[in-house]
């Protein structure tokens, strides 16, 4: 996984470089900086798509700073080789010089803040998920046998994966402001679409008011945040219950 993560940051580093020789060019589009767009002409319908795009490289080219002051791992990286270290070490102060002056200018930074709290709570929604589906599949031995054609062994691996499974999924289903948000999500993804099961007819008849865009990025912000640091288990589980089926 490391050498992964490595190569992954070698290949950043040329990508950096190569839309940087490609050029692109600024405007004024709100935020006060005229920070990177791809070009003059991108209006209203194009600006979440534009600030994510920018977040998504102001957190690359943090990435990359940060490894290259790892002479260690640039080291490995490079297989210690003296110029491609050179070549680096070049293509990270140029990203160091742009992240400085993304990082400038705070409402960019703010709203990078908000887009990565409602990405990181929609990822933490459908892990939720996926774990429920694994406690409901544990409690289904004649799904089981089906899915594991019988694998005794196979079996009792899943059903233990569950069971540490389920331990992470009591703590987020613990966390009222979580679920919530979760749902504000589910409730605002169905009304978008038009498939939300009785709607704001579901909402006045509860009493309780339908979640407006802001409420929702609001909820999804201090979700977000706040499982930002604890996917890991996670992750880990449901890609390992996958893994024994696909044994």
């Amino acid at each position: 996984m490391q050498l992964t993560n490595l190569f992954f940051t070698f290949l950043l580093a040329t990508a950096v470089a190569a839309k940087g020789k490609n050029g692109t060019h600024t405007h004024d589009d709100g935020h006060g900086d005229g920070h990177k767009h791809g070009d003059d002409h991108n209006h209203g319908g194009d600006k979440a798509i534009n600030d994510k795009s920018l977040c998504r490289e102001m957190a690359q080219l943090s990435h990359l700073v940060k490894v290259a002051s790892n002479d260690t791992k640039v080291a490995e990286m490079t297989k210690n080789n003296a110029t491609k270290i050179a070549q680096f070490k070049t293509k990270a102060a140029e990203a160091s010089t742009k992240l400085t002056t993304m990082q400038s200018n705070a409402t960019f930074v703010n709203v990078c803040n908000v887009i990565g709290a409602e990405q990181s709570l929609k990822a933490e929604c459908k892990k939720m998920r996926s774990l429920q589906k694994l406690k409901t599949l544990a409690g289904n031995e004649t799904a089981i046998t089906e899915m594991t054609k019988g694998n005794a062994t196979k079996a009792a691996a899943l059903k233990a994966k569950a069971a540490e499974a389920q331990t992470n999924l009591d703590k987020m289903m613990a966390n009222a402001t979580f679920v919530e948000a979760c749902k504000s999500q589910t409730d605002a993804k169905n009304q978008k679409s038009g498939t939300s099961p009785g709607g704001a007819q579901a909402a006045a008849a509860s009493g309780s008011p339908t979640p407006t865009p802001s409420a929702a990025a609001a909820a999804a912000n201090s979700a977000g945040l706040m499982l930002m640091a604890n996917t890991g288990f996670i992750s880990t589980a449901i890609i390992v219950a996958a893994g024994i089926l696909m044994l």
